[in-house]
């Protein structure tokens, strides 16, 4: 990113919008569909969607969420620092998609949910994530 990227990034984060409306109307045109009708609520990042989310279940301490193994560190602490447990579900390492295989042996009574993130991904042999690429070996 540029400079003129991040301080555009700044002032979008800190200006207030002269037509919030409009925006709302905007995101919500992007985001519900007749497929989904399902309320939208934008948030800063993913990862404070996911505190928000998991605040307002208050899941008990101990519950388990089943995460792939590849994820943003981030995540994984936002899930303990709610006193849920992080269970990883390994990932085929060509696709990096998990092993859906494995998910019935690792749901107990206290998993509460399945959290699954594609990061990268996958065209002729390699992951990718823009201009940096992961090679795995053949």
């Amino acid at each position: 990113a540029s400079w003129r990227d991040i301080l555009s990034g700044i002032r979008d984060c800190t200006v207030s919008s002269p037509d919030r409306q409009l925006n709302t109307r905007r995101l919500q045109k992007i985001w519900t569909t007749a497929q989904n009708p399902n309320h939208v609520l934008p948030c800063l990042s993913v990862r404070t969607g996911l505190d928000l989310f998991l605040t307002v279940k208050k899941f008990p301490p101990g519950s388990e969420i089943i995460m792939s193994a590849i994820n943003i560190p981030d995540m994984a602490r936002v899930v303990r620092h709610h006193g849920v447990r992080v269970i990883p579900i390994d990932v085929h390492v060509e696709t990096l998609s998990p092993k859906v295989e494995l998910l019935e042996g690792l749901i107990t009574e206290r998993t509460v949910a399945v959290l699954v993130a594609h990061l990268y991904h996958y065209k002729r042999g390699k992951a990718t994530n823009g201009q940096n690429r992961l090679h795995f070996g053949q």
